[in-house]
C-alpha cells in the first residue's frame, strides 16, 4: 500500500517487459501520489515501451506540466510527442535547449527513425560525434550509426564516407565495414 513500492515494482516489471502488469502497478503509484512527476513519467514510459503512444502522450504532457522546468520531464514529453507524430511540440521544447528538435540520445534517434525522419536522425548523430570529439573521443560506433542514418535518407556516398571513418578508428571493424561499403557501392543495402 505504498506508492514508492508500487513505483519500484512497476519499474521492475517494465524493465522485464511485463508492460501490462507494470502499468497496473505504476497506475496505482500515480493514483496514490498524483503530484509526483517521476511516477507519471515512469507510467508514460511503460505505455511507450508497450507501444501505446495514444496513452503515453497525455501522461507525459501531464508530468511535464507539473514542473516544466524539469529537463527530464521536458525530454520525456518531447520523446512521446515524436512518437505521436507531433514534431511541433518537440521543436518548441527542445530547439531552445539543443539547437534541434531532439536531444542527442539513442532514444531520440530511434524515435525519429520510426517516423522516417532521417534528416533529424542525421543531426542527432552529427551532434553526438561533435560532442564526443569535443570531449577528446571519436567513437566509431557513432560514425556507423550516422552511416545508417545516411542510408535511411538515401545518402549512400555520405554513408560510405562515415563507414571509412569508422574503419579508420577501429581496425577490428575493417572487414565488416569494407563489406558494407561493397554492398552500398553495388546498390544494395547491407
Amino acid at each position: 500500500k505504498s506508492a514508492r513500492a508500487e513505483l519500484l515494482y512497476g519499474s521492475y516489471l517494465k524493465f522485464t517487459g511485463a508492460y501490462d502488469e507494470a502499468i497496473v502497478h505504476l497506475s496505482r503509484a500515480v493514483a496514490m501520489s498524483p503530484g509526483k512527476q517521476a511516477m507519471q513519467r515512469e507510467l508514460g514510459f511503460a505505455y511507450l515501451s508497450k507501444g501505446d503512444i495514444a496513452a503515453a502522450f497525455p501522461i507525459m504532457k501531464d508530468a511535464y506540466d507539473l514542473a516544466p522546468e524539469n529537463g527530464i520531464a521536458r525530454d520525456a514529453y518531447a520523446l512521446a510527442a515524436v512518437y505521436a507524430g507531433d514534431r511541433k511540440v518537440a521543436e518548441e521544447l527542445l530547439t531552445p535547449v539543443y539547437g534541434m528538435p531532439a536531444a542527442p540520445t539513442d532514444e531520440f534517434a530511434r524515435a525519429y527513425a520510426t517516423r522516417n525522419d532521417y534528416a533529424t536522425v542525421i543531426l542527432i548523430w552529427q551532434k553526438r560525434i561533435a560532442d564526443a570529439k569535443a570531449g577528446g573521443v571519436d567513437n566509431p560506433q557513432y560514425h556507423m550509426s550516422l552511416a545508417a542514418a545516411y542510408m535511411g535518407a538515401g545518402q549512400r556516398a555520405n554513408a560510405i564516407a562515415e563507414l571509412r571513418i569508422a574503419i579508420g578508428l577501429d581496425s577490428q571493424f575493417k572487414k565488416q565495414g569494407e563489406s558494407y561499403i561493397s554492398e552500398i557501392e553495388a546498390g544494395r543495402n547491407p
